[in-house]
């Protein structure tokens, strides 16, 4: 035990603190802060505002007599608009006294669109929150349903739909905002393994030959290597755990934590009828799987690299394909019935399965190993 306390202050050592910090702060003003910031950002904070009021009206879950009163609301508001428009100066030059004829289609002139930016800037947001009511309104009236979806994705949506679960309330871009911090903090937590410990294997290599002529020195590596597992699951601990907090304190979405993710305001259906809360969890699963691997690649990585720019050249072009090509779709709607239903659940235990054979394979090999 004396010697993994020692290995694991070696990897946390203030050096490796100086360097990941700057980078840490680059990553979080350049990618994170604005998901802080501008949450819910632009137009869909009327939409976010009203998917509010409708939990604190009916619940989490909308019945068709609610979404009747709903609609009734909207038509009030339509109505209360036209009053604007009828009274407004540049509205009676054009000839135009309603909401639907303002905002037609088939009107496009440059006149009407200046009128239309001059009203949707006006009457404190009203004409803002029409367009999300409506725009709430045909997602419930909407067929789940695709012609492109497979037969057992769209037998999934029909058996959801009458179990109720496109009622739950649960706005789109509370998804969103979840997904981009995860996605982003993914990848601080990727960063911190490559700056944490990439360079410890490799520090070792002058000492290796002496430290190999005996039995007890040849179990360092998978001292080492258990070492480095507890501080790479300790860094992305620490580091998603602060973006959550931050999630939890400043963008506050508690509220829609215990809907279901197959609310009729998401972009699209999921295999399983999980709460939000469920369903982030499960998310940060499969990117602790991930940092498994991870965590044991940088590892071996290390161990083998003849220099540091064979390590570095080897690790960051890795990394960043591994970010630009697959963490994105990793850490983004999950169990989407255009997917397959195990996909989540093959790729998280694929991972785990990878890294305890390597580590298995590893750990025998450094038992074996001839000192040359």
């Amino acid at each position: 035990m004396r010697l993994f306390i020692k290995e694991v202050r070696r990897l946390l050592q203030w050096r490796m603190w100086l360097l990941f910090l700057p980078i840490a702060a680059i990553l979080y003003i350049m990618s994170i802060e604005f998901h802080f910031q501008h949450f819910p950002n632009g137009s869909n904070a009327y939409s976010y505002e009203t998917a509010e009021n409708l939990v604190h009206e009916y619940g989490l879950e909308v019945t068709d007599e609610n979404m009747a009163e709903f609609a009734v609301h909207h038509e009030q508001q339509l109505a209360a608009a036209d009053a604007v428009i009828s009274n407004h100066p540049e509205a009676n030059d054009l000839n135009v006294s309603t909401y639907d004829r303002v905002f037609a289609n088939d009107i496009d002139e440059r006149e009407m669109s200046e009128l239309r930016n001059t009203l949707m800037d006006s009457a404190d947001g009203l004409f803002w929150y029409i367009q999300m009511e409506r725009s709430i309104l045909d997602q419930y009236h909407s067929d789940s349903g695709h012609p492109s979806y497979t037969a057992a994705a769209n037998e999934r949506i029909a058996e959801g739909d009458a179990r109720g679960e496109h009622r739950a309330i649960l706005p789109a871009q509370v998804m969103d905002n979840f997904h981009s911090l995860l996605f982003n903090g993914s990848i601080l937590a990727l960063v911190a393994i490559v700056v944490f410990i990439s360079p410890a294997f490799y520090r070792d290599h002058h000492v290796r030959p002496l430290q190999y002529v005996t039995k007890k020195g040849r179990r360092i590596f998978s001292l080492k290597l258990w070492a480095a597992l507890f501080v790479g699951l300790l860094l992305t601990t620490l580091i998603l755990g602060s973006l959550f907090a931050g999630y939890v304190v400043l963008n506050d979405t508690t509220l829609f934590w215990e809907a279901s993710i197959n609310s009729f305001m998401s972009p699209t259906f999921f295999w399983y009828d999980l709460s939000f809360q469920a369903y982030m969890l499960v998310s940060v699963a499969i990117v602790y799987s991930i940092v498994v691997l991870m965590v044991i690649v940088t590892s071996i990585v290390s161990r083998l690299a003849g220099s540091y720019l064979s390590l570095l050249g080897l690790l960051v072009p890795s990394t960043l394909l591994f970010i630009i090509f697959a963490l994105q779709d990793i850490t983004s709607f999950l169990f989407i019935v255009t997917d397959p239903a195990t996909l989540p659940f093959f790729v998280s235990g694929g991972a785990l399965l990878l890294a305890a054979i390597l580590f298995v394979y590893r750990t025998r090999r450094e038992a074996r190993m001839e000192i040359v």
